[in-house]
């Protein structure tokens, strides 16, 4: 069983959100979906999943919050993975 995280990776778009321990299943999530058309966003939070914190403009309202990218449909530029444990 691994250990509990005491961060996750949030991603959202104007339709759903989505929230992992695992930065690709969240970039996954928004890729493979009926909705990849639509851009999304994804930040890293530093707090576990299981907490609960205010959204404002898809944006978590969190202590230490790190906006890692966004994704653009239309000008397919890519989310930059430089996350380090």
């Amino acid at each position: 069983m691994k250990p509990h995280q005491q961060f996750h990776f949030y991603g959202s778009n104007w339709m759903e959100w989505k929230t992992s321990t695992n930065l690709q299943e969240v970039i996954d999530h928004f890729r493979t979906k009926e909705n990849a058309k639509h851009n999304f966003v994804v930040w890293y939070v530093p707090l576990p999943t299981s907490s609960t914190y205010q959204i404002e403009w898809y944006e978590p309202q969190v202590e230490g919050r790190i906006f890692l990218g966004s994704y653009n449909k239309k000008k397919r530029v890519d989310i930059k993975q430089e996350v380090t444990e």
